[in-house]
């Protein structure tokens, strides 16, 4: 069982439902499965070189090399990853040199680690194979900055960057241009030998040059990135001093860099994987492909708008399950995420006599800065909580203790992957006494 504190959230049918559908998806999609299914397709590749190194960074690296060890096992010549550094990770593959990195700020714990691993990796050949294993939180966790860019102007610049709103894109072109291993700068380091990547996408639309911020794939320089950094001039202060390194963001080497990408798993394998089990229990079940973007409030309205409409023309209870990753404008000092936030804010947003269970998890297993992967809220719950509470509560950006004061967040701890985040909705319209 994934969700520790099952018995606290199951109060409802609808609330066991969505527990149960997130208990089953994390234990059917794997990331090491996802993996191995893609050996087939690197028997050639592997046959034909002489030696193997294999490198991972991100929150499912240790999944994924676990997919890719008997593979690589008679040719391997280094094994390396760096995961969180509250991880806890078992010491069962000997071979294999655990690093520790910091998320989701940079630090120097997460520098020292992206030397370390590239230390491994010099004076590769051209009949070398190097196996890059990438998920979400590779951004934070393997880093290099440009010359000229400290870790503290670094980490605060993409600290500013998301509490004051930009999205994924916005934020890891910024990165790209402070780095020197991101834009597909990683992938001239490696050459001459052959590189292959794994990938697990955390990204809505599934940009390759975004997920990790791209350190397998090239970037056409520098420009949208600082039309980026203007548009957060004023709140961000410290994002001027970037300016003068736009020079350095066009990698080189590209002629003798051999790349192939794969990408492996999504969020929407995530997804339909749980709107097919909440379809075999009954009900009618509508699941988007399409990820949501944009800020929690206007999501929220957009979401609620939308399963009226919904119920209107369907005449009954639906699930509504999707994907995505919402942003934040952080105004206090609390504890919380996206998810918890956009959880409480759909239920604000739902009228008194709505029925309607909401959940909306981060599927690393924690959102934010608390100890929660997201939160559950119904009508039920909305009753519970005076309205002036809830309010206070997101104007502190405070969601994780109300969450947790009403027995409403979703604890798992870490899960060993990462696709972005997951919403799962019940709804059934107003309640027979409450339909004029």
């Amino acid at each position: 069982m994934i969700v520790k504190n099952y018995k606290d959230l199951d109060t409802t049918d609808d609330r066991r439902y969505i527990l149960d559908s997130l208990n089953h998806v994390f234990s059917i999609v794997s990331p090491s499965l996802a993996v191995n299914n893609k050996s087939h397709e690197l028997s050639k590749d592997m046959d034909e070189s002489k030696r193997i190194f294999v490198i991972g960074f991100g929150k499912a690296s240790l999944s994924m090399y676990e997919g890719v060890r008997e593979m690589v096992k008679d040719k391997l010549s280094y094994a390396g990853i760096i995961v969180p550094q509250d991880e806890e990770v078992s010491g069962k593959f000997q071979e294999l040199d655990i690093l520790r990195g910091s998320h989701p700020k940079l630090s120097s714990l997460s520098i020292r680690s992206s030397e370390n691993l590239l230390s491994h990796l010099r004076n590769l050949k051209k009949d070398d194979l190097v196996l890059v294993l990438i998920s979400g939180g590779g951004s934070a966790l393997f880093e290099i900055p440009e010359e000229g860019i400290d870790v503290d102007t670094f980490a605060s610049i993409s600290d500013c960057l998301m509490k004051n709103g930009a999205d994924i894109y916005q934020l890891n072109r910024v990165r790209q241009m402070m780095s020197s291993v991101k834009g597909g700068k990683l992938a001239d380091i490696l050459s001459p030998a052959k590189v292959i990547s794994m990938i697990i996408s955390d990204v809505t639309g599934d940009d390759l040059s975004i997920i990790a911020s791209g350190p397998l794939v090239r970037t056409s320089g520098n420009e949208e990135a600082m039309k980026i950094i203007a548009s957060f001039r004023d709140k961000c202060r410290k994002i001027e001093s970037i300016k003068g390194i736009q020079s350095a963001g066009n990698p080189g080497n590209h002629a003798t860099a051999d790349v192939k990408n794969f990408l492996i798993l999504r969020n929407y394998d995530y997804v339909e994987c749980v709107g097919n089990y909440l379809h075999e229990r009954g009900g009618k079940v509508i699941t988007w492909e399409l990820g949501v973007t944009g800020e929690v409030s206007e999501v929220a309205r957009n979401l609620t708008d939308a399963v009226r409409s919904m119920y209107a023309l369907f005449n009954e209870s639906f699930w509504l399950v999707f994907g995505g990753e919402t942003t934040v404008n952080v105004t206090g000092k609390g504890k919380g995420g996206r998810n918890q936030d956009l959880a409480l804010r759909v239920m604000d947003n739902m009228k008194e006599g709505e029925e309607f269970t909401f959940a909306s998890i981060g599927t690393d297993g924690i959102d934010g800065y608390s100890d929660a992967m997201g939160g559950i809220t119904d009508n039920i719950l909305k009753s519970a909580i005076p309205r002036s509470e809830l309010l206070e509560t997101l104007k502190n950006s405070d969601s994780y203790t109300l969450l947790s004061k009403y027995k409403s967040a979703v604890v798992t701890g870490r899960t060993g992957t990462n696709v972005s985040d997951i919403m799962i909705m019940h709804y059934g319209g107003k309640t027979e006494g409450n339909k004029n």
